[in-house]
C-alpha cells in the first residue's frame, strides 16, 4: 500500500443540478455499505438556475453553503452534473481509421465549421465505438465551457472540490450496475421526472448514445398532471422511434425504460409509458437491504448517488 493512500479523503461526494433543485448526496468507504450515508436536497426559487444555466450566483451559492455546513463536506471531492439541458450529444461517422489523437485534432479543427453546436467555447469528449480502414465511427459529447466553470466557481466559493463533471445518466447507469440490475447487452433508457420536465438518457452497453430534456409545461397543459403525461409520453415515443430508426438504423431498439422521481408520480408515469410503448417500464428504487441504507433515501437521489460512486468504482 502506498503511503498516500494512509492519508486518502475516504469520504464520497456527488452533488445534481436542476432548474428546480440541488440534491447532494456523501457517504464514506464502499458503496456495498451506505449505513451511514447522508442526503439533503435544496429547492431552488424560479430563475436562479434557467435551462442548466446558474443566473442567480449568490442565491445558488447560499443553498449549496448551508448544504456542506449541515452535512460537514467542507474541503471534500465532488462529482457533479451537468444538466442535460447544455449537453450535445453527436454520433458520428468519419471516413478513414482515425487514432485517437487524430479525432482530437480534428475535433479542435472542425468543431465550429463542419461541425456546428449550439454554442461558443466548447468542453468536449468522444467515445470510438467502430473503427477499421474506411471508417471510424465515434460519439461526441459537449457542453459550453463558460457553464460547466461557473458551476466549478460555485463549488469551490461553497467549499467543495470539484473532481469531475458528468450529466445525470451516468450516475444512474453506475448506480443499476452496481445494483446488479443492468443486462450487458440492453439497449436502455433512464427517464429522469422532475416537477414539469424529464430528462432522458438512451444507453448501448455501456455507451450513452441519446441525452435529451424535455419541458412538458405549455398553455396547454396548465399544470394538469394527466396532460404533462400524455406529452411525456408523446415525446418518449418519438425518441424510442429516433432511437431506433435513425442512431441504430432499425438494426436495435431499447427494450427496458427505467423511472425515476417521486413514487407517486412514477408510478402513473409508468402505466401510461407502458401501455403506449409496450415495452417493459421499471420504477427504480434503493435496494436498502443489500446497501444497509436507511430506508428515506427516495430514487430520485439516485442521479446524486451513482455520481458520488464514481471515484469507489474507479
Amino acid at each position: 500500500m502506498k503511503l498516500s493512500g494512509l492519508f486518502r479523503n475516504h469520504t464520497h461526494v456527488g452533488l445534481s443540478f436542476s432548474d428546480h433543485v440541488i440534491r447532494m448526496v456523501q457517504f464514506r468507504g464502499s458503496a456495498d455499505d451506505l449505513s451511514h450515508l447522508q442526503s439533503m436536497e435544496k429547492s431552488l426559487e424560479p430563475g436562479t438556475i434557467e435551462n442548466g444555466k446558474i443566473r442567480n450566483a449568490s442565491v445558488c451559492l447560499d443553498k449549496l453553503k448551508e448544504m456542506v455546513r449541515l452535512l460537514k463536506a467542507r474541503g471534500k471531492r465532488v462529482v457533479f452534473s451537468i444538466p442535460e439541458t447544455q449537453l450535445v450529444v453527436r454520433v458520428l461517422e468519419l471516413p478513414g481509421l482515425m487514432s485517437d489523437k487524430d479525432l482530437q485534432n480534428y475535433f479542435f479543427i472542425e468543431i465550429g465549421r463542419k461541425i456546428q453546436l449550439p454554442f461558443d467555447r466548447p468542453i468536449f469528449d468522444f467515445h470510438v465505438t467502430a473503427r477499421d480502414a474506411n471508417t471510424t465511427r465515434v460519439i461526441l459529447y459537449a457542453a459550453p465551457e463558460e457553464t460547466v466553470r461557473s458551476y466549478q466557481r460555485l463549488l469551490r466559493s461553497a467549499g467543495l472540490d470539484p473532481a469531475a463533471a458528468e450529466f445525470s445518466g451516468l450516475g444512474v447507469d453506475r448506480w443499476i450496475e452496481h445494483a446488479g440490475r443492468k443486462p450487458v447487452q440492453d439497449h436502455r433508457m433512464y427517464v429522469q421526472i422532475e416537477n414539469d420536465s424529464f430528462s432522458c438518457t438512451i444507453f448501448d452497453k455501456e455507451v450513452p448514445l441519446f441525452v435529451r430534456e424535455v419541458r412538458l409545461q405549455s398553455a396547454q397543459t396548465n399544470g394538469d398532471l394527466s396532460m404533462l403525461i400524455s406529452r411525456a409520453v408523446t415525446e418518449i415515443t418519438r425518441m424510442l422511434n429516433f432511437y431506433q430508426f435513425t442512431i441504430q438504423k432499425g438494426q436495435s431498439a431499447v427494450t427496458t425504460i427505467y423511472l425515476i422521481g417521486n413514487p407517486k408520480q412514477t408510478e402513473r408515469f409508468k402505466n401510461a409509458i407502458q401501455m403506449a410503448v409496450g415495452i417493459q417500464v421499471v420504477s427504480l428504487s434503493v435496494n436498502f437491504e443489500k446497501n444497509k441504507i436507511h430506508k428515506n433515501l427516495q430514487s430520485i437521489f439516485i442521479p446524486a448517488l451513482g455520481m458520488a460512486m464514481k471515484e469507489v468504482n474507479e
